[in-house]
């Protein structure tokens, strides 16, 4: 499981566990899975799509979806996702 946190000059949007995150990067998307390797990296306006609920083979899974204007995203540990959104 992934420890992700969502987080604004304002406020903490977002904090939950979750089996995946995908995030806007500049050249494309990016998809974190636990055990991910250590990474700071832009983010572009885009979409951020947090999988809530692991999927089967035939479920489609749960997730929860955040609009972003950019930011930073930084992984550690293989498990700690902060992303740092305007």
């Amino acid at each position: 499981m992934l420890n992700i946190s969502i987080i604004t000059p304002d406020k903490v949007l977002y904090e939950r566990e979750a089996y995946g995150v995908t995030a806007p990067g500049l050249n494309g998307e990016l998809t974190i899975l636990p055990g991910h390797t250590a990474l700071v990296t832009p983010l572009r306006a885009g979409r951020v799509i947090i999988r809530t609920k692991a999927r089967g083979e035939f479920e489609k899974g749960e997730q929860d979806t955040f609009e972003l204007k950019g930011g930073v995203m930084e992984v550690s540990q293989g498990k700690d996702v902060i992303i740092l959104a305007r």
